[in-house]
């Protein structure tokens, strides 16, 4: 996403692989394990009890949600479910944990098939009643046929990418090897053969299941459940009350959730957490809170790793491609924004955006007047591009089937 045509010019210009800060959503940006800063400092999202992650709009939220999950996988100490109510539910009064729970189970189904892509060994090692079960878990709920993603993994579809074709972003701890892959389409392709549907199934019946498969295929015993994007729907952005609404029955549900080792970890928006306080009081005692800061050292920090990746590792800052009396670029976009991830991801994309305009496809150095241009720009129009601003469309987390 930016403001005019110039980013692939000036990718090119530059000579990177790839725009790395094409994606103001972290959701959408299947890169985003290459370069995440800053999540480690959040200890409410480690511990196993419940937990809300409070961030301003573009502060953060997702990209921690998405780093608590990867984090839960690699450290092997719960299972992480991703649950996004814009996409796996939707805004529809009276707001009940009834529908909540149909959201859950569809997210549960992906974090399962998620789970036996990220290790096929889950699924090539289980016996054959496991397998049947497996298959049953996510039969029906997958976005698509299972027959859809078998395929786009047998064609050589990256398994990190195949979260985005399941509406739920997650980031791979690690890669299978294609060979493991491969194993695994078929693995999945004979026991789906034997599948045979069981509509008559309640929704808690199916959710219990759920669960009962997650402890028995992955050996975790804790859940994370992960939500984000509350503020996703056109009905609850910028709207607390509304956001509060969406997540209470979760909140009342917590105490039983807890246990059963299943952690609610909410990633609220900064302006909720009033709300949330002065509806529920005594029941938040159980949860820990933590809010997602950023200095200016973090965003260049940010900054810096994504012009590392996009440069496979050769240069971290603009500084490399700049004239001689232009130097620390990033800390210059980072002192003049609103200090939030998404700010620093646009100034830093319309300071390229001017470059790429001003030189097209004649390379040549990035210019002071290039940054003065976008700051100007970023300065006149601050009461929209600052953190009060509305999301466009494409930051609202709708449903695409």
């Amino acid at each position: 996403m930016t403001f005019w045509n110039e980013s692939e010019q000036w990718v090119q210009n530059l000579g990177w692989s790839f725009n790395p800060f094409e994606h103001f959503e972290a959701s959408s940006d299947p890169r985003l394990g290459e370069y995440l800063v800053g999540h480690q400092a959040f200890p409410a999202a480690w511990s196993p009890a419940p937990a809300l992650i409070f961030a301003p709009h573009g502060g953060g939220k997702s990209a921690a949600c998405l780093f608590t999950a990867r984090q839960a996988w690699i450290e092997r100490r719960s299972f992480p479910l991703v649950y996004l109510p814009a996409v796996h539910s939707e805004f529809r009064r009276p707001i009940t944990f009834e529908r909540h729970l149909e959201g859950i189970v569809r997210a549960a189904a992906i974090a399962l098939f998620v789970a036996l892509v990220i290790r096929p060994a889950y699924f090539l090692k289980a016996p054959s009643r496991q397998k049947q079960l497996l298959i049953e878990s996510f039969a029906d709920l997958l976005p698509a046929d299972l027959d859809y993603y078998l395929e786009l993994l047998r064609a050589g579809e990256p398994p990190s990418m195949l979260p985005a074709h399941l509406e739920t972003p997650y980031l791979f701890p690690e890669n299978p090897s294609h060979a493991q892959v491969l194993a695994l389409c078929d693995a999945l392709a004979a026991a789906a053969k034997k599948y045979k549907s069981n509509s008559s199934i309640s929704l808690a019946e199916r959710f219990n299941a759920q669960l009962s498969l997650i402890h028995s295929t992955t050996g975790q015993t804790v859940i994370d459940l992960l939500v984000d994007g509350i503020d996703g729907a056109p009905e609850s952005f910028a709207d607390p009350q509304s956001q509060v609404e969406w997540l209470a029955p979760l909140v009342e549900q917590s105490p039983r959730w807890n246990a059963q080792q299943i952690y609610l970890k909410a990633f609220v928006p900064i302006k909720t957490r009033a709300a949330l306080r002065e509806r529920f009081k005594n029941a938040l005692t159980t949860f820990g809170e933590t809010e997602i800061t950023w200095t200016t050292d973090k965003l260049v920090e940010l900054l810096r790793q994504r012009i590392y990746a996009a440069t496979g590792g050769h240069v971290n800052s603009l500084d490399a491609y700049a004239s001689p009396d232009l130097a620390n670029i990033e800390t210059r976009i980072a002192e003049n924004i609103v200090q939030l991830p998404r700010e620093a991801l646009l100034l830093t994309s319309r300071v390229l955006d001017h470059y790429a305009a001003r030189v097209g496809d004649a390379p040549a150095s990035i210019e002071p007047t290039d940054i003065e241009q976008a700051i100007a720009w970023y300065k006149e129009d601050k009461d929209w591009v600052g953190a009060d601003r509305a999301l466009s469309d494409a930051d609202v987390l709708v449903p695409t089937h």
